[in-house]
């Protein structure tokens, strides 16, 4: 099973959003430790190392470090603007 970390940007976003949301998106990165590239919902980012989770209308931005089984949340936004 892989661990989670949470960079300080992320942690800021999802705060920052209503409940229910959080929710979902919690949920959605509890899913991937268990196995990262399992969900459809899953991409690599072209032109990076990382990868988006799709939650909705949401992403979810992350890379591994797969020497220390590691998920790195990077940052959590609404589709249009978190690629920037």
């Amino acid at each position: 099973m892989w661990a989670v970390r949470f960079e300080r940007k992320a942690v800021k976003a999802i705060a920052a959003m209503h409940p229910r949301m959080q929710k979902r998106i919690t949920d959605a990165i509890e899913s991937l430790s268990v196995d990262p590239f399992a969900s459809a919902n899953v991409k690599p980012l072209a032109g990076s190392a990382g990868f988006r989770l799709r939650v909705g209308e949401y992403r979810v931005i992350y890379r591994l470090e797969n020497e220390v089984l590691v998920i790195v949340v990077i940052d959590v936004g609404p589709r249009g603007g978190i690629y920037r």
